[in-house]
């Protein structure tokens, strides 16, 4: 749920109390993909089980004399849904401590806040979308540069805050040009979604995985330690070697990465974790170049020795 809807619902809610002249006003909303609604209250906060009622009604509820009932200290209440595009998400509830009549006016403002709520709930999940297609790259379904950018400041920050260490990745899918030169642009865009799918699986959900562009990746992995790095890295070897010795390819998927750890007290920001990490991705790769070059080199058997053949010559 987009960043500015909770201020939204915190200034209607604080709108209510004044326009109804009550002592709590809350908010009962349920976001995309999360089984527990969250609540906003102005006043005290209600309890748990006429949270439970605000997310269960389907039309406006009334209830002037509620003591009889187990909702805790609330004496009256009126409830009302708030629906988007005809679909259930929340209620909004005003309650008192004591028992109270509620007039037509009331309820008709009533209607009117859920229907705020509901319109401000649809433009932030319209644009929630929106963004979401902005920080998205297209052909991995991973975060693109943007995405990674904006998520990984916030995770930094909220790192910072916690107290706990971030473990950044940065990682370069090996022989791209030649899959491209070779096999095609079509083979090239299959091993990009290859090494997506294996980072994808590698990592956390709640990790930022990020293509950068071209054949480079970015992760930033939360409570991430130097030990917990290079058990990842470990993880990460693993699945690559297990898709290679399965996937029926005419090439070998190969990647050459940069590991960075910040540790609570380190304050370098991202772009600086970034910069380190490239750098220490392309030390990698060359020392993978050279490894196979020397590889290469002691695999082949002379007949004849090079100063041999000079002496015979002379």
């Amino acid at each position: 749920m987009h960043r500015l809807l909770p201020e939204l619902v915190d200034r209607i809610t604080k709108f209510a109390t004044s326009a109804l002249g009550a002592t709590n006003v809350s908010v009962a909303l349920r976001k995309p993909g999360d089984e527990e609604p969250t609540t906003w209250s102005c006043g005290e906060p209600p309890p748990t089980a006429l949270t439970k009622r605000i997310m269960g009604i389907r039309a406006v509820v009334i209830v002037e004399d509620a003591r009889r009932t187990a909702d805790d200290w609330v004496g009256a209440y009126a409830a009302a849904p708030v629906l988007v595009d005809g679909e259930h998400v929340g209620g909004v509830c005003v309650a008192e401590r004591e028992s109270r009549p509620w007039s037509a006016r009331d309820v008709d403002v009533l209607r009117e806040l859920a229907a705020l709520i509901s319109h401000c709930y649809s433009q932030r999940r319209i644009v929630d979308e929106l963004l979401e297609l902005s920080h998205v790259d297209e052909l991995t379904s991973l975060y693109n540069r943007r995405g990674f950018n904006n998520l990984g400041e916030q995770e930094l920050r909220l790192a910072s805050r916690e107290r706990r260490p971030v473990g950044l990745f940065f990682i370069d899918l090996n022989g791209m040009k030649q899959i491209n030169d070779d096999l095609g642009h079509e083979e090239g865009d299959r091993a990009l979604v290859d090494a997506a799918t294996l980072l994808r699986k590698t990592f956390r959900d709640s990790d930022v995985v990020a293509r950068l562009g071209g054949d480079e990746f970015a992760v930033l992995a939360h409570d991430c330690s130097e030990r917990g790095a290079d058990a990842v890295r470990d993880r990460l070897d693993a699945a690559i070697a297990n898709f290679n010795a399965a996937a029926l390819r005419s090439y070998r998927l190969s990647m050459s990465v940069g590991l960075v750890t910040r540790m609570p007290d380190d304050t370098r920001p991202l772009a600086e974790l970034v910069k380190e990490a490239d750098a220490r991705m392309y030390r990698e790769k060359r020392r993978n170049r050279r490894a196979a070059a020397s590889a290469l080199a002691t695999s082949y058997t002379w007949t004849t020795s090079p100063l041999e053949a000079d002496a015979e010559t002379a």
